[in-house]
């Protein structure tokens, strides 16, 4: 992911320029069209060396660096360290997320963690890509808590 992510591109001569390569972009095809709005507002920002162009507000080599170190790794101890309900969520394209990793972790502690079967076709940018499939995703999980089951008390 790192050597993807140094090649990418980070500067446009325009606003608009930069809107049309991210919305015309592979990489980009399968998110939501109002979530890619959303995000080019705070993403792209007016470059400090020159008036008119825009950058990424954060640099790919920054991103990169994300993907060059070790993955999250909780030791069993720390595992049963957690006392909320937890559940993991993931696409069924990304490379980022091992579910059989999380599926063990679920099985050692089956009243904290929970897997569910990856979202087709979507990556670790599932949100981005299907809020509204995430958003049911999560209000379902919610929906299990048993504070949520209980009618309201004033």
């Amino acid at each position: 992911m790192a050597d993807i992510t140094l090649k990418r591109k980070w500067k446009w001569p325009s606003r608009e320029a930069a809107s049309i390569f991210f919305e015309n972009w592979k990489s980009f095809s399968s998110w939501d069209r109002e979530s890619l709005a959303c995000w080019m507002q705070g993403a792209i920002v007016p470059d400090e060396t020159d008036a008119d162009a825009v950058v990424l507000a954060c640099h790919p080599t920054v991103e990169a660096s994300i993907y060059c170190g070790g993955r999250l790794w909780l030791s069993e101890e720390e595992q049963a360290k957690t006392k909320c309900p937890t559940t993991f969520h993931s696409g069924s394209t990304t490379k980022m997320y091992r579910q059989e990793i999380f599926e063990d972790i679920a099985s050692c502690h089956p009243e904290i963690f929970k897997t569910h079967a990856p979202m087709v076709g979507r990556s670790h940018l599932m949100v981005l890509e299907d809020p509204e499939g995430c958003a049911k995703a999560i209000v379902a999980d919610l929906e299990t808590l048993g504070c949520f089951n209980a009618a309201a008390k004033l």
